[in-house]
């Protein structure tokens, strides 16, 4: 009798069709739906930095601070103030004596001058003035180009709207199934976000290049582009034959 009672529960176990409370658990089809939207891009992000190196950190603060000033002073003049300038990052750093090939027993480095960094990051709706702001700041002395970046101002209202076509995406992959299956959709058991994505188009990527004044000489030619929106979404439905 006993032997008989372990085999049966096992049997239970083992099938999965039934829960603790003896009751027949209910069938379901569980999709992914994505989605994929273009939006024409509604904001521009310009990342620049004034970059000085010097013997003594005094001096290389001091070029740095005028060679800013002068930058926002340019910028300001574009009809650009400080709701649409924002530092991102402000660094000095000692640079340090390079080791020689062969150096002497007891060779040791030295610090032989100061660096500065100084980066702000530029927003505007203003897209056609990319190439101008470019420029313009690398002639008022900034000679670096981090990032140019389109983008969009309201990212959540695109995400909901890949949300939404995800979700029908997923019902549609489910109806299939259904059909093809031979059941019926009852309802959502539940239903997770996988995720939602901004592609921004960067049209050109400055990361690390030091921009030299002769390559300002025109304001370059930059399209705004489109910017990607993805979504995913998780979904079990109940079915029932």
């Amino acid at each position: 009798m006993k032997k008989f009672i372990v085999i049966f529960v096992s049997l239970l176990i083992a099938t999965g069709l039934f829960t603790a409370c003896g009751k027949k658990r209910p069938s379901t089809i569980t999709v992914t739906g994505k989605s994929q939207i273009s939006v024409p891009s509604d904001l521009l992000k310009i990342q620049v930095s004034a970059v000085t190196t010097d013997k003594t950190a005094e001096r290389a603060l001091s070029q740095n601070n005028d060679k800013m000033n002068k930058t926002i002073e340019i910028l300001k003049k574009m009809g650009l103030d400080k709701k649409n300038v924002q530092t991102q990052s402000y660094s000095l750093n000692p640079v340090w004596k390079p080791r020689p090939n062969n150096p002497p027993e007891y060779w040791k480095s030295s610090i032989i001058g100061y660096t500065v960094e100084n980066s702000i990051l530029i927003k505007t709706k203003k897209l056609d003035m990319a190439g101008k702001i470019i420029e313009n700041v690398i002639k008022s002395g900034s000679n670096k180009i981090d990032s140019v970046t389109f983008a969009l101002d309201n990212q959540d209202k695109y995400k909901n709207e890949a949300i939404v076509k995800a979700i029908a995406s997923g019902k549609s992959y489910a109806e299939t199934m259904a059909k093809t299956g031979s059941v019926t959709l009852v309802g959502i058991k539940n239903m997770s976000l996988g995720g939602t994505y901004i592609r921004a188009n960067n049209p050109r990527s400055y990361s690390n290049v030091m921009m030299k004044m002769d390559m300002a000489e025109s304001a370059p030619q930059i399209n705004p582009g489109q910017v990607k929106v993805e979504a995913s979404v998780n979904i079990t439905y109940l079915i029932k034959n």
